[in-house]
Parts: structure tokens; sequence; C-alpha cells
């Protein structure tokens, strides 16, 4: 190897970001230790294997798809959930890129950061904002039902006193206000 291919090799080989290829139907044909050690393999444990293998099973049915689109557009993006040699699952955030060149068979170049800590995070907060709705809606179901009761006796209040008391028109008047506003706020809530 020249100096610049093996500068290349060490980059690949100690980069922090997960590093493959493989070719159009899924077969690895390169990995770099990042990458193995998040799926807690060795890197010569992958090669040859199809990418899907190492997929979560409920997202499989999605592989097919990803070729699709790499064949149709050159490149994919996105985010895969992949499975670990202990079982426990990972999430990955991808870029794939595919090269074509004279005399070499295409391949797919792909890019790739582990965001499962990130993902776990945003879903923690999703469930907390959830919870935090869910909280608020109890909360307003109890004030309005307990604002309601209230109305509920100046209404009946309001009433009595308009049918059993004789009454001058002003007070009448009054008296047929605070039903009114008893009444529209009855209806909010």
């Amino acid at each position: 190897l020249d100096s610049s291919e093996k500068r290349y090799r060490h980059l690949v080989e100690n980069s922090l970001g997960l590093i493959c290829t493989h070719d159009l139907d899924g077969i690895v044909l390169s990995v770099n230790p990042a990458a193995a050690n998040s799926l807690g393999y060795e890197p010569r444990d992958g090669i040859g294997r199809n990418l899907r293998d190492f997929l979560s099973p409920p997202t499989r049915h999605r592989f097919d798809r990803y070729l699709a689109r790499i064949k149709e557009h050159a490149h994919d993006s996105g985010v895969m959930r992949v499975v670990r040699k202990d079982g426990t699952e990972r999430v990955w955030m991808y870029r794939n890129i595919l090269y074509t060149e004279p005399g070499v068979r295409p391949y797919v170049l792909g890019h790739a950061i582990d965001v499962t800590e990130r993902a776990s995070a945003e879903e923690a907060v999703r469930r907390s904002h959830v919870q935090t709705l869910e909280a608020t809606s109890r909360l307003a179901g109890r004030v309005a039902h307990a604002f309601n009761n209230l109305l509920t006796v100046i209404i009946g209040s309001t009433e009595i006193l308009l049918a059993d008391q004789p009454l001058d028109a002003d007070m009448r008047a009054q008296l047929q206000a605070i039903m009114r506003a008893a009444t529209r706020g009855a209806s909010v809530t």
C-alpha cells in the first residue's frame, strides 16, 4: 500500500464512526472495528454475512426497500435498529452511498453513528411529555367538574329566588343576569 492508502486505512480502522461496505445484495465486504464493536463482534465476523442478519427482526422487512432506494438514488439515510451479538438492540443513524467505478463491482459505503442513548433519552422525554399532558388533562377535568358543581348551586339558588320571592324589576334583572352568566359558564365547562 502507498502512504495515502495507509492513511485512509488507519483513518477508517481508528474512526469512532461506524463504517462498512456491502454489495448490492447486502453482503458485507468490510467493516471497521467501531462498527463491529458496536455489534459485539470482531470485524472479520461480519464479512460475508448479509447486513439484513444484523437488523432487528421486526425491521428486517424494510431491507429490500433500502436496497431498492440505494439502487435507484445511489444513496440512502435514516435510522436502523440493529441487534448485538448478545441480543440487545442498538439504534444507528446512517448515511450510505453507492459507488460505481468502471471495472469494479458496485459497492455501498455505509457511515453510521450509534444514537441509542439519544434515542432512549428522546423516548423518555416523549413519555414524560405524554404523562404531563395526561396529568394536565385529568386536572382540567377535575377543575371543570368542581366549577360545574359550583355553577349548579348558583343556578339552583337563583332559580329558587326567582320563583319564590316577589322581586322588584331591578332585583329580577340582576338575578336573571346571574342565571345567564352561570348558564354560559356551565356550557363552557
